[in-house]
């Protein structure tokens, strides 16, 4: 029996390797940076995300924040000016299976839409 959850341990944790998803795409504001520091992980950036986004009183509300890991810290500048600026942004991002200490999402890049960007209806 003990090899049995032994050989169900390797499995789960040999499959739970790679991403589940990759190049996803998310349209939000970016709320804030934290700068975390685990006692056992390394330190860690994490982008908190709102997905609700209003354009000229038109749009979303949505009570849900996304967390994402930042690995890359050349990321981190801009992001914290984008988010004094309160611009949106479109976010590219991975999803792993499995992470020890970081969140499952991770920024790979990021642009900021321009309000300008934004389709309008014509009369």
């Amino acid at each position: 029996m003990t090899n049995m959850i032994r050989l169900i341990g390797i499995l789960a944790f040999v499959f739970g390797c790679g991403y589940s998803h990759r190049d996803n795409e998310l349209i939000g504001q970016p709320k804030s940076i934290e700068s975390t520091t685990p006692l056992v992980c390394p330190d860690q950036n994490i982008l908190h995300l709102s997905l609700g986004v209003m354009r000229n009183g038109v749009g979303s509300m949505s009570t849900q924040d996304v967390e994402i890991n930042i690995p890359d810290p050349s990321l981190v500048a801009p992001l914290k000016r984008v988010v004094e600026s309160g611009k949106i942004i479109n976010a590219r991002t991975n999803e792993a299976r499995f992470r020890w200490c970081n969140e499952m999402k991770e920024l790979v890049s990021f642009e900021v839409v321009e309000s300008d960007a934004v389709p309008k209806t014509q009369p």
